[in-house]
């Protein structure tokens, strides 16, 4: 990735060093390299805004915000999320806007808040259908379970077993 990095800063190639960025901190957050992926990510996000290039700041900020997460910086993890929400939402982006809307759902489930958490998710996962995204829509569709489990169901009713 280094070289990666290297040739795109040599050859002046803005979009290309963007996407290393973004890269580099998939590779180091799955690695469970935490503490690396968090400059990559913001190296990301500060490229593409540079560039213009709004869905894929948009992304970069989510990666951010879900290390942000795991390593329990709630307060910057909830702002990177709201402020990729806000880009996918002007961009008219539906896949964004559901990808940000399940990342705020975990960001809140985590750090406990539920009133917001339940119905982030039920929102999440109601545009992943619509967009025939069946694995997306599970992946929602779980952590709807999740926070039922740790929140005691939907307004106090046991999780639902039909299709939202």
């Amino acid at each position: 990735m280094a070289q990666a990095r290297a040739a795109f800063a040599r050859g002046g190639d803005a979009a290309g060093l963007q996407h290393a960025y973004w890269a580099l901190g998939g590779l180091e957050r799955f690695s469970g390299r935490l503490q690396r992926a968090l400059p990559a990510f913001a190296a990301a996000a500060r490229w593409a805004r540079r560039n213009g290039d709004e869905s894929s700041r948009a992304f970069a900020l989510c990666g951010l915000a879900g290390v942000e997460r795991v390593l329990g910086l709630d307060g910057a993890s909830l702002d990177h999320y709201r402020e990729a929400s806000r880009i996918f939402e002007k961009l008219k982006d539906p896949f964004g806007r559901a990808y940000g809307l399940c990342g705020r759902a975990n960001a809140l489930r985590t750090f406990g808040d539920p009133r917001p958490t339940l119905d982030l998710y039920r929102r999440s996962a109601a545009l992943y259908r619509r967009l025939g995204d069946a694995s997306s829509e599970g992946f929602a569709r779980w952590g709807l379970g999740e926070a039922c489990g740790v929140f005691g169901g939907l307004r106090g009713r046991p999780a639902p077993t039909k299709p939202l």
